[in-house]
């Protein structure tokens, strides 16, 4: 599989952003409920929102490079056996999908921003 995406197939770059995003993405979830189940004076708190916000800003990175990505392949062709308006409907779900996987990160990073306690997420305890 080459690289960059050709007229008929997605590129290697291509595939493992989406599926390095899409497990992210589920794993980003189950991780959030089970922080939801934890009560505020886990002494672990502190240590899981920040590989959860460190993951985020991670999901965030990847979907960027992905939407750029897109930008400069091509993208293979729906298969002929669609109809019209699914072609549509499947296009338009593409990018709805797209905006979502950026709006939720950008959503979280907002939280954090205007929150009162002003605690600073350290990416992977790297930088801040």
């Amino acid at each position: 599989m080459p690289l960059r995406n050709s007229q008929l197939r997605y590129g290697v770059v291509a595939v493992s952003l989406h599926w390095l995003i899409a497990i992210a993405i589920v794993c980003m979830i189950a991780f959030g409920y089970y922080l939801s189940t934890l009560p505020l004076t886990d002494p672990s708190l502190y240590r899981l929102v920040q590989i959860h916000k460190s993951i985020g800003l991670t999901i965030l990175v990847l979907s960027l490079l992905r939407i750029a990505w897109r930008l400069i392949n091509p993208v293979p062709p729906l298969p002929d056996t669609l109809s019209k308006p699914m072609k549509v409907l499947a296009r338009a779900t593409h990018i709805l999908l797209y905006v979502v996987i950026v709006a939720i990160p950008l959503s979280g990073w907002a939280m954090v921003s205007a929150s009162p306690l002003g605690i600073p997420t350290m990416w992977f305890g790297l930088f801040e």
